[in-house]
């Protein structure tokens, strides 16, 4: 499944002294194979010893993306089931949202929220038995 997450890069023009916007988006696919697990181990391995992913996210089904505490957890659920054409560390990923713009956050809260959502979905369909 793919999907596009929005980006804000964000430039001072040093010759107007604003702060100029350039929205953009990444483009994701979603990756609901075992491999998220393995991801998960890798990326944040002492939070793996305590918990696996896919608990984590029945734990963290009901979050609302409200600050940046929020966001952080699910921008942690969303990156391990995402596959990237350049591979990306946790922390080049986040570096791709700022949370200091009311209008982007609020825009990606709601992505993000739609694609846990579909996770939580994903997850839950996989308990039913047969």
């Amino acid at each position: 499944m793919r999907f596009e997450l929005p980006t804000l890069r964000e430039e001072f023009n040093s010759e107007t002294k604003e702060i100029v916007e350039h929205n953009g988006t990444l483009d994701c696919e979603l990756n609901l194979t075992l491999d998220a697990q393995q991801t998960w181990e890798d990326a944040f391995p002492e939070l793996s010893k305590k918990i696996g992913l896919f608990d984590y996210v029945e734990q963290m089904k009901d979050i609302q993306i409200k600050d940046q505490a929020t966001a952080i957890i699910a921008l942690k659920i969303i990156y391990c089931f995402l596959l990237f054409d350049n591979k990306l560390s946790f922390r080049e990923f986040v570096r791709m949202f700022t949370l200091s713009n009311t209008k982007y956050f609020d825009k990606l809260a709601n992505t993000l929220t739609d694609i846990l959502q579909a996770i939580n979905k994903r997850n839950e369909d996989k308990k039913k038995p047969y």
